[in-house]
């Protein structure tokens, strides 16, 4: 029997709103880092290879070993409990890497946040699946994505103005109250949603073993074609997303010489137009979603495919001015393709698998997107001679990659609008 009747609007739009700050928090303490590349590369003398490596693959191979058991243990306990502990978790070892007296103590750090980061947003958007209809989530996704552009804003709006004034050691030191304030918000007023809430049959937790659930799962996926091509999109995706967020402060330094307070404000205030863009055009893509389902998958593709010549663009201004108006249309079309991106994900998964399926594709996500994507561009780079105009523009060509997934995941969608 349906559930939908013990779960009212008010509370799926206030969990919406503290899980929103969760994930604000998470990239917060995930962006920090890029801000403070430089007076890191300078402290310990650093190639843009080892800079990669730090923002890259030591965080994102600890995410994906420590991910998919977390999204596996999210479906079967108290989902909110788990998301504040872990909040916990990474604020305290995002704090940590201010602690660092060398290059290896600091990568140890951010392999401890990026363990406790896995579990966060696949929970969270499971708790959302269970809170908002099929025709909200696109909405829900991507109100609770521009938590993510609200927390890079921060982190590079005050990470650069702390640094200039009291060192890179404080900006990190900055991560932890919020943490602190935002996991005992959750933790003592959102209600969790009840498993299979928003769908016809009521669904449980799952009681088989964690093997079986994990085989379980990818066998669900593998015989759903949509499903996998939305995960190879998002993948994909995150390759070039990460490799912008994590070098695009340095590229503003290097290339324009301005200062780290001057391109927090840039970066964070970029971030913003992101977050808008996710809230703003999520509406029309539910809409779209009322009248066919595929059409927001083929709306992810189209913009998806602009990122190329708009990277490009970007990476090759002769102007400081140039370079912000095309950064800041990147960010927009992100806020598209994302939101509609992860609310596919959860569309097409039910709810009893819906943490573990999400957690999978954030794993592969971070392990490849987040892994290769600011290493190989640091990799370019050093190869460029540093110059990171060249590198991020090579990585714009993700963009046509990524829409052809998309474009094979709204093919293999039946046709008709969602419930």
């Amino acid at each position: 029997m349906s559930q939908r009747g013990k779960w009212r609007g008010g509370n799926a739009w206030y969990t919406l709103a503290v899980l929103t700050l969760v994930y604000a928090c998470q990239f917060m303490d995930r962006q920090i880092m890029a801000i403070l590349l430089e007076p890191i590369r300078r402290e310990f003398h650093l190639t843009d290879t080892q800079l990669g490596l730090l923002t890259g693959f030591a965080f994102s191979i600890s995410f994906a070993l420590a991910g998919i058991p977390l999204g596996i243990l999210a479906d079967r306990v108290n989902r909110k409990k788990l998301v504040a502990t872990l909040l916990l978790v990474w604020s305290a070892c995002t704090a940590l890497c201010g602690l660092a007296s060398s290059y290896p103590m600091l990568l140890i750090s951010r392999v401890t946040v990026g363990a406790a980061e896995s579990g966060g947003a696949p929970t969270s958007m499971a708790m959302l699946g269970d809170a908002f209809p099929a025709r909200r989530r696109s909405l829900a996704a991507s109100v609770f994505q521009s938590g993510g552009a609200i927390g890079g804003a921060v982190a590079f709006v005050l990470g650069g103005f702390i640094a200039e004034a009291y060192g890179w050691r404080a900006a990190f030191f900055l991560a932890f109250l919020p943490g602190l304030i935002v996991a005992f918000l959750l933790f003592a007023t959102v209600r969790e949603p009840p498993r299979g809430a928003m769908s016809e049959q009521a669904t449980g937790p799952d009681k088989s073993s964690f093997g079986r659930t994990f085989v379980d799962g990818l066998v669900f996926i593998r015989g759903q074609p949509a499903l996998i091509h939305v995960i190879c999109g998002m993948t994909i995706s995150a390759v070039g997303l990460s490799a912008f967020a994590s070098w695009v402060a340095s590229f503003y330094v290097r290339t324009y010489d301005v200062s780290l307070s001057l391109v927090g404000t840039i970066v964070g205030a970029t971030g913003i137009f992101g977050a808008l863009s996710h809230i703003a055009t999520s509406y029309f893509a539910d809409w779209l979603g009322t009248k066919n389902r595929r059409w927001p998958l083929q709306l992810s593709a189209l913009c998806s495919a602009s990122v190329l010549p708009i990277g490009l663009m970007m990476a090759n201004q002769p102007t400081l001015a140039g370079a912000i108006t095309f950064a800041v249309m990147l960010a927009v079309l992100s806020g598209v393709y994302i939101p509609i991106a992860y609310a596919g994900v959860m569309n097409l998964t039910p709810p009893n698998r819906r943490a573990q399926t999400l957690s999978i594709g954030i794993v592969l996500m971070n392990m490849i997107g987040y892994g290769f994507g600011p290493l190989v561009t640091g990799v370019l780079s050093d190869a460029f001679g540093g110059a990171l105009s060249l590198a991020l523009g090579a990585l714009s060509t993700y963009g046509i990659w990524s829409a052809a997934h998309f474009l094979l995941a709204a093919r293999a969608m039946k046709s008709g609008p969602v419930a």
